[in-house]
């Protein structure tokens, strides 16, 4: 019965017989396509088959949703002599090893960001990273490829909100993934996703502007069997309204404060929160239609300065509330309660009309951007000082000035 020895000792033999053959006019996958056709590999299929460990495999042609493809014999051995000529066979013969023994593998969860720069690789805590990221990683090239055959959102990625996640490996009867399994690395992959959109919301009131977000993607470790990185990114148009946003230091370290803050609340607290921190990226974006953004900002409002479902006296309290929120002299706060009264008014308009009335076009932006400062400034706020209920929010009203 051949063993991994035996294998490896083939491998060694195949990898230098295709690297021979690697040159200017000839690439890695032609040659090993070459050395298929010529027979090259049958020893190597005939170790692989009468090795006991790997039966498991004889028939096998394994998922993990639609992202990590696993092989039968063939792309067993397609991922072993390929893996080997980019690493080594030691590694090559580990990695299956540690697959048949069930240990688990790290991905990482991308959401790639358009016109952003970083001072630095901001650790925001529970896995997840803010980083410079370029076009070629996200399309899992070298950087020496050519990406202009893309589209021309991609050519602006500069940074990326990255979420590594744990997948655990399942081998069922003959190398099948059980269903359960099947569906396992989708939600986990989703579940790091929603967690990285939840750090760009977070960015988003650190900075009242939209970070450009262009698409997500996925990537496994190049040494975790049959796994090719895939990018799954969604286009969007990055066009001149999308703002250039150079975060610095004290952003950056505010961010990862407001983030962890966010990330250790009770998933009811945590969603009631995500209402209006979406609400308000959605405002943003909504550059072209004045009462899109004037109704998702109102509920942005609402949703952070009013906790519970009565409907009296809506845009009296949220004035009030955001008022002694927001400002810290009364006039500040006749000031604020007169702004935030006509920034709330102007959702009921478009609401009602389907437009914002105003005598100046210029006099809207000016309202919305105001609008967006405040309350993005208005839900750092209530994470900072966990005012959660309506109660909170009025104890905070009544109490005296220390």
């Amino acid at each position: 019965m051949t063993d991994f020895e035996t294998i490896k000792q083939i491998l060694q033999e195949v990898t230098l017989a295709i690297s021979n053959r690697v040159n200017d006019s000839t690439d890695l996958w032609d040659a090993y396509f070459d050395c298929n056709k010529e027979g090259l590999f049958k020893e190597l299929d005939m170790a692989i088959l009468d090795c006991k460990e790997l039966k498991i495999f004889e028939d096998a042609s394994l998922c993990v949703g639609d992202i990590i493809i696993f092989f039968n014999f063939e792309r067993l051995r397609e991922w072993l002599v390929i893996h080997s000529m980019k690493t080594d066979t030691n590694k090559s013969i580990s990695a299956i090893q540690r697959l048949l023994l069930g240990e688990p593998f790290f991905a990482t969860a991308v959401l790639a960001l358009a016109r952003v720069s970083l001072p630095k690789t901001i650790q925001l805590g529970n896995n997840v990273t803010l980083c410079e990221f370029s076009s070629n990683e996200f399309l899992n090239q070298s950087k020496d490829e050519n990406i202009e055959h893309h589209e021309i959102d991609v050519h602006h990625i500069s940074a990326a909100i990255t979420v590594e996640f744990e997948h655990p490996v399942h081998l069922g009867p003959r190398g099948h993934y059980r269903p359960s399994i099947y569906m396992g690395m989708v939600d986990e992959f989703f579940y790091a996703l929603q967690k990285a959109y939840r750090a760009l919301l977070i960015l988003g009131i650190v900075r009242p502007q939209p970070p450009a977000l262009v698409g997500h993607a996925i990537f496994v470790p190049l040494d975790f069997p049959g796994a090719y990185s895939k990018n799954l990114h969604h286009s969007v148009k990055i066009d001149s309204y999308w703002p250039r946003l150079e975060f610095n230091d004290d952003e950056c370290s505010l961010a990862k404060s407001l983030f962890e803050s966010f990330e250790n609340l009770s998933p009811n607290l945590r969603d009631s929160l995500f209402i209006p921190m979406s609400r308000l990226r959605s405002a943003m974006t909504e550059f072209k239609d004045f009462a899109d953004a004037a109704i998702d900002l109102g509920i942005a409002l609402e949703s952070i300065l009013i906790k519970s479902d009565e409907s009296t006296e809506i845009t009296y309290r949220i004035s009030m509330r955001g008022a002694r929120l927001l400002g810290k002299t009364l006039d500040e706060r006749l000031d604020l309660k007169k702004k935030l009264t006509k920034i709330y008014g102007m959702r009921s308009k478009a609401a009602h009309r389907g437009i914002v009335q105003s005598k100046s076009i210029d006099k809207e932006v000016l309202l919305l951007r105001e609008g967006f400062n405040l309350t993005a400034k208005a839900i750092q706020i209530v994470l900072t000082n966990k005012l959660y209920t309506d109660k909170d929010l009025d104890s905070l009203l009544l109490q005296s000035e220390s």
